[in-house]
């Protein structure tokens, strides 16, 4: 077995080098729990929970193209079983401390999943929603995502819902090739409330900016064309 060394925060063992878990967010709302990187081939794997607890996962091998680098939702075994990984490496080191945070991060995605297969999530179901784009729709051009460095990279689904509790969430799936079949990645949001006091062009500055268009596929002039959608959200010209 490789000798495990801390150096800098960060455990090495032989060619791999483990990092620290995040304490906030990033961008995408993702918090990074765990990570491990090959230095000889560059070779990673992450671990992170999105803001609902949900778990994800991405990983680079050396044979892949840096472009399929994505973001996938994982089962609760698969998450506690690689996170367990992540665990043994760590366990009898100064790095100990990082397995509370582990311990923490299961128990988020054990009620994620709870609430889901519930049927409870949250306790607010949708009570309409304005399809701005669905792939599985009959007869729907497929769009691609230039921005995520790929144009194997397609949009699935962008869709507004209102939910009962008078919130709105905007819902985003993007897949990609994964050998015989197409992967996938998406998530729900709700919008922040303030936003729809704003006339309709700054609405659209603001959706654009926390998700935009290189990475979620509409522009601003595409969402303000689209007929019915400003009316939809109840927003002033």
């Amino acid at each position: 077995m490789a000798k495990r060394e801390v150096i800098d925060g960060r455990l090495c063992v032989g060619d791999w080098i483990y990092d620290a878990p995040a304490t906030e967010p990033d961008a995408e709302g993702k918090t990074f729990l765990a990570g491990m990187k090959n230095t000889s081939d560059g070779e990673f794997y992450e671990l992170s929970l999105d803001e609902e607890g949900f778990p994800y996962e991405r990983k680079f091998w050396k044979n892949d193209k840096p472009v399929a680098v994505m973001w996938k939702r994982m089962t609760l075994d698969a998450f506690i079983e690689k996170l367990e990984e992540f665990r043994y490496a760590v366990m009898g080191t100064v790095l100990e401390t990082w397995i509370a945070t582990y311990d923490e991060a299961v128990k988020k995605a054990s009620l994620a999943y709870a609430r889901l297969l519930s049927g409870t999530y949250y306790g607010n179901p949708a009570i309409t929603k304005f399809v701005v784009y669905d792939l599985s729709a009959e007869d729907t051009p497929m769009r691609f995502l230039p921005g995520n460095g790929s144009d194997s990279v397609r949009l699935e689904k962008y869709i507004f819902k209102k939910m009962k509790d008078g919130t709105v969430e905007l819902e985003v799936q993007i897949g990609w090739p994964a050998g015989s079949h197409w992967d996938g990645s998406g998530f729900r949001r709700t919008l922040p409330t303030e936003w729809f006091s704003l006339p309709w062009d700054d609405f659209l500055d603001a959706l654009c900016e926390k998700y935009p268009p290189e990475r979620y596929s509409y522009t601003k002039p595409e969402l303000k064309y689209t007929q019915g959608l400003r009316e939809y959200l109840g927003l002033s010209e």
